[in-house]
């Protein structure tokens, strides 16, 4: 998708503990949110909503459910 010029988020569970993040690279935006171990599973992790910090919340200038819009053609 970046490279038909789309800009792109992408929000993934942390893979260990510690606090919600934002990684920008030259694809994308990548959200690293805030999440928990599972205790049945030894590398499950689960997040919250609304648990995250206030800097991942707004990251998109929002809250509520992401929505994907089209790239306006022109």
């Amino acid at each position: 998708m970046h490279s038909r010029g789309h800009r792109v988020h992408v929000l993934a569970s942390r893979g260990n503990k510690g606090k919600t993040y934002t990684e920008v690279r030259p694809e994308a935006i990548v959200h690293r949110l805030e999440s928990h171990a599972v205790p049945t599973h030894d590398y499950f992790r689960i997040t919250y909503r609304g648990r995250s910090t206030s800097r991942s919340s707004g990251c998109c200038g929002r809250s509520g459910p992401m929505r994907f819009m089209p790239k306006a053609t022109t």
